[in-house]
């Protein structure tokens, strides 16, 4: 088995436990916050001010990833590989951090145990930290690969998720 076909099988194993995990995250999420509560409706509790925390957390993360995908333009893919052609994008929101789409994710998803005003709802949504982090490894080895010594100075300069911090 040549190079190539090894590095797609990791790939495609890779996507493979990438929405398994989201997947169920989302069904222990929505277990947990309805367990917690002991009943579905309603929802939201408009008086509850985590309700207001948690949507700011999702539209806020939700344009991180927007924006970060409307930089990558056709870069961007759901499918982890690279396009003939593709070159490394180092400007805007990626000067900053290498991976601003799983940023946004990662700040929408655990806005939305707040927006149903459970707490205890980020504890499966802890579960997603795993899966993404192995999600960029996967990315990052094959951009290395991809880009090599440009995008090893890319990684020196920028952090991975969080400005300054991760």
């Amino acid at each position: 088995m040549t190079a190539r076909f090894r590095a797609m099988d990791r790939v495609r194993r890779s996507e493979w436990l990438f929405w398994t995990f989201v997947i169920m995250i989302v069904a222990l999420t929505a277990s947990t916050i309805i367990l917690e509560r002991g009943y579905i409706w309603p929802l939201v509790d408009p008086g509850d001010a985590l309700l207001y925390v948690g949507a700011s957390m999702m539209t806020v993360g939700y344009a991180i990833r927007r924006l970060a995908i409307y930089i990558l333009g056709n870069a961007f893919s759901n499918i982890l590989k690279i396009k003939q052609g593709q070159t490394l994008i180092r400007s805007g929101i990626y000067g900053r951090v290498r991976h601003p789409a799983y940023t946004g994710t990662l700040i929408l998803v655990a806005g939305i145990p707040l927006l149903f005003s459970s707490p205890i709802g980020l504890i499966p949504v802890s579960l997603a930290i795993p899966a993404v982090l192995y999600r960029i490894m996967v990315e990052e080895r094959m951009l290395t690969e991809r880009f090599g010594d440009e995008y090893t100075e890319y990684v020196k300069c920028t952090k991975m998720l969080v400005p300054y911090v991760f």
